[in-house]
């Protein structure tokens, strides 16, 4: 299995776009002559040309971990081990890293997981250890890191007539829409909070609440649909008295407190927590509605591409985005023959700078898979025995199956007319509260406060989506108790097992600098964006080492000093910097 690949199962988000004007970039780049020692071209460039960037960020998850070297040229992939892997969860995870040390820890009731062992084991428990402290690093109280599994196991102690004492009149009405990531997490921690508040879970899927982010190991058959599951036990829920109820919410009506149910039950709330995520966007492209397409965004889906996409099997994906790039791995892994197709002129244009997903797009091909770059699907003809793809350029394409990964977008249909204010995403404040007193908005349905940008954006990643569903349910509890300090924009992301990052204002912002080091031949790569003496962007490929410290340094603002003109030189002393300004080690 890729532990990068569970870790890195992130959805997209949109950010406004920001123009760029460098004053001064620093590039080097490093060459490998045959047997013979590495030698480094160092160009400096001034200019003061301003370039506009529509580009918006796809927003991903944990961290990331490969052995490199932080001096000179970096070593080469085979040192992307399981075992480093399974430290980089811990960089910038959080949330997301704690969830899989989980996952990797149990063994399902069916036996289907098989127990770890011996280093895996240690490597396990160390990863929990260090996410759990990050993730308590995101919050002003340490309390607000408390593990998931406590808030159920305080529930498991409770007698029946405390369950009776639950549906008392006078206890709150928490109805929480939305069974992912940040609605079960929310649910858990109101029940910590509060072991007398009615708490019902509202999911539209014909599943137990799941992890999107399991999905490349369900869609590689390395696990069955259980194995996505957010919570192992079969009870788990049922044991701290939470509801979860399996229906689509039509409408939400604030004047009545009360939320429809398409089955035409009405429930009662007193706080309403909407968690309701995202959606795949569908193209306008003739033929997208053809059986032989598919999203890839439920457990539904994936079952679909796994009944069509056996070993050989021509498949053109469209999108090379970070969703995309998730699915494009576990493609490869199935054994299918892979042509994709992206409109941009690189791959992860909304999270990599052109010269970054440029290598990411020579690495896949490296790998066997066709990338077609700057190319339409301009429509799909089912021609009987498979389908004819038809490209705004070029020859068409022969295909027996065709995956659409073009992106996503928050569910807020059914809010239309509640009077709750909208943009990308719900508006909210810094206590994740919409307009309208009482209703939270969290995960990819949340548009609040930017670390980055100081603006409002959706960040949609399964460490935040965690986050704001425990800041939500003690503001739910405890009258706004909890402030939300920013999300800063971090994607991490493993394709084939090369892992990409970017991190804050990775596109730099007018006036900044900024510092590049380009090794092609072995797919090492890193950007550094400042302002002032205060690092605020990065981008990285094959660079994982210690990559949280680049984390530190953006989100904790610190001012550089002497350290700025050193990055100036050689970006990968990052690390360097990190330890010498903060007295940490990443």
């Amino acid at each position: 299995m890729n532990l990068f690949q569970a870790i890195a199962w992130l959805f997209g988000g949109a950010r406004p776009s920001s123009t760029n004007s460098t004053v001064r970039s620093t590039t080097t780049v490093i060459h490998h002559p045959a047997d013979t020692n590495t030698n480094t071209n160092t160009n400096t460039n001034t200019n003061t040309n301003t370039n506009t960037n529509t580009n918006t960020n796809t927003n991903t998850n944990s961290v990331a971990d490969a052995p490199v070297e932080t001096t000179s040229a970096a070593r080469n992939s085979e040192e992307t081990t399981a075992s480093t892997a399974t430290k980089v969860a811990a960089g910038v995870g959080g949330a997301s890293a704690v969830g899989i040390a989980q996952y990797l820890n149990n063994t399902s009731d069916d036996g289907n997981q098989s127990e770890p062992e011996g280093d895996q084991r240690q490597q396990i428990t160390e990863l929990k250890e260090e996410a759990e402290t990050l993730l308590a690093e995101n919050f002003s109280e340490t309390e607000e890191a408390a593990s998931y599994e406590t808030a159920a196991a305080n529930t498991n102690t409770s007698t029946s007539s405390s369950r009776t004492a639950t549906n008392a009149k006078n206890s709150t009405q928490h109805i929480i829409i939305g069974a992912g990531p940040a609605g079960v997490v929310a649910a858990e921690t109101i029940r910590k909070l509060d072991k007398n508040a009615t708490i019902t879970i509202i999911g539209d899927e014909p599943e137990a609440p799941y992890s999107r982010m399991a999905i490349p190991y369900f869609l590689e058959e390395n696990i069955e649909a259980e194995g996505t599951h957010l919570r192992k036990t079969n009870n788990h829920f049922a044991d701290a008295n939470i509801n979860v109820i399996q229906q689509h919410v039509t409408r939400v009506d604030p004047v009545n407190n009360v939320v429809e149910l398409q089955n035409g039950q009405t429930l009662p709330w007193d706080k309403l927590l909407i968690a309701t995520g995202s959606h795949p966007i569908k193209p306008p492209i003739p033929g997208l509605d053809n059986p032989k397409v598919a999203n890839c965004w439920t457990l539904a889906d994936s079952r679909k591409i796994i009944d069509h996409v056996k070993k050989g099997s021509h498949v053109v994906q469209i999108g090379a985005g970070f969703i995309g790039c998730i699915i494009l791995e576990a493609l490869v892994r199935r054994g299918a023959d892979l042509t994709v197709v992206e409109m941009d002129n690189r791959m992860v244009p909304r999270m990599l700078d052109e010269q970054c997903g440029g290598m990411l797009k020579s690495w896949c091909e490296s790998k066997g898979v066709t990338v077609l770059t700057e190319t339409q699907v301009t429509s799909i003809e089912d021609n009987g025995d498979g389908l004819k793809i038809q490209l705004s350029h070029g020859e068409a394409l022969d295909a027996d199956f065709v995956i659409s990964a073009t992106g996503v977008r928050s569910n807020t249909e059914f809010l239309e007319g509640s009077g709750i204010k909208m943009d990308q995403g719900i508006l909210v404040d810094v206590h994740l509260e919409s307009n309208l007193p009482g209703i939270y908005a969290a995960g990819d349905v949340a548009q609040g406060v930017d670390f980055t940008t100081g603006g409002y954006s959706v960040h949609a990643i399964q460490p935040t989506a965690a986050d704001h569903g425990i800041i939500c349910a003690k503001n739910m509890v405890q009258g706004n108790s909890t402030r939300h300090k920013g999300s800063l924009q971090m994607n991490v992301l493993s394709t084939l097992d090369l892992v990409s990052t970017s991190y804050g204002a990775w596109e730099g912002v007018a006036g900044g600098e900024s510092s590049e080091l380009i090794d092609s031949d072995r797919y090492r790569y890193i950007r550094l964006q400042f302002s002032g003496d205060k690092l605020i962007g990065a981008n990285t490929l094959g660079i994982t080492q210690n990559i949280g410290a680049l984390r530190g340094l953006i989100q904790s603002e610190s001012h550089l000093g002497v350290w700025k003109d050193r990055l100036m030189e050689n970006p990968l002393n990052f690390m360097d910097a990190y330890v010498s300004i903060t007295g940490n080690h990443a």
